[in-house]
């Protein structure tokens, strides 16, 4: 295992095309991983920022939002194993548990075992930050979850989400799909989760690991059925006994987890602060990214 690293400026971070934002990354090696991440802001941060993406996205995600950050703040975002610029091992199972483990490695590696970081997460992020939460809630001080379900229904069985990615979850349909993806098919895809439409440049930032592996790995991922009922009573069961400070910022107009599932969180996390959007969709840090950033950046800032 080890690690090589470079720090990008904060603010220059959104001005980057996708290569010049993989360029100023850094990959972290771990025992059947390579995990890419983004850092920015002050090394010796006391309680650095941690961004988790969602599907199928990236740590690109959060380029818009990062500049936000408290200029004394530690930003780092990752890409989740197995996801855009990072790697999984054929011989790890594409599952929550290899995923946070790899994750919560990766965090050590660069923070240090006995860091308290804050988890800001998305979509899928917002399960791995349920189960770091689980496994360990007094490491974690605050959460921030966006546009993310907590329900089984969401994810297992015949509610999992349907969009033009579906035919991944089929094996043979998987590798087809993946030989076949064309640049407009992910464009069509995303659009339904976006109150404003993609421009070039957004979009070349999301096809960027397509172009570079990610849709085989993206393929695996959806067949490998990652979550489990179990996972979700263990999350269920746990972050109600969260004592750390938590923010919900949701985008109202997504089409994928909907208000059903903000109330549920909501419930679960017995009063988080919220941020409700109302012109954003699922991929709000997109719809809003300003409004986003500056409800953390004071979140982090108001509540110490």
């Amino acid at each position: 295992m080890g690690l090589s690293r470079r720090h990008a400026s904060r603010t220059a971070i959104c001005e980057r095309t996708p290569s010049e934002f993989a360029a100023g990354g850094s990959v972290i090696h771990l025992d059947g991983a390579r995990v890419f991440c983004i850092e920015t802001g002050r090394p010796d941060s006391a309680s650095p920022v941690v961004f988790l993406h969602g599907i199928p996205t990236w740590s690109w995600i959060w380029r818009n939002v990062i500049p936000a950050m408290p200029e004394n703040r530690r930003s780092i975002a990752l890409d989740l194993p197995g996801f855009g610029l990072s790697s999984l091992d054929a011989d790890r199972p594409f599952t929550i548990a290899t995923i946070t483990a790899l994750i919560e490695q990766a965090i050590n590696q660069l923070l240090g075992s006995e860091s308290r970081p804050v988890l800001v997460a998305h979509d899928f992020g917002g399960l791995v930050a349920s189960e770091l939460i689980t496994r360990s809630p007094d490491r974690y001080p605050k959460v921030v979850f966006t546009n993310t379900s907590l329900r089984p229904t969401a994810w297992i069985g015949s509610g999992w989400r349907i969009d033009l990615l579906t035919p991944l979850r089929i094996p043979w349909m998987g590798q087809l799909s993946m030989i076949l993806a064309r640049p407009w098919m992910l464009r069509l895809a995303a659009s339904q989760f976006l109150v404003n439409p993609a421009d070039p440049d957004w979009f070349a930032g999301y096809w960027y690991p397509f172009e570079r592996g990610f849709g085989q790995s993206l393929a695996r991922f959806y067949q490998s059925r990652p979550v489990s009922a179990a996972d979700f009573d263990r999350w269920r069961a746990g972050l109600p006994g969260y004592n750390g400070q938590s923010l919900l910022v949701w985008g109202r107009r997504d089409p994928a987890f909907g208000m059903s599932d903000f109330s549920d969180i909501r419930q679960l996390l017995g009063g988080p602060e919220v941020l409700m959007l109302d012109n954003a969709s699922h991929f709000l840090m997109e719809d809003q990214p300003g409004a986003l950033g500056r409800r953390i950046s004071a979140f982090l800032t108001t509540t110490d």
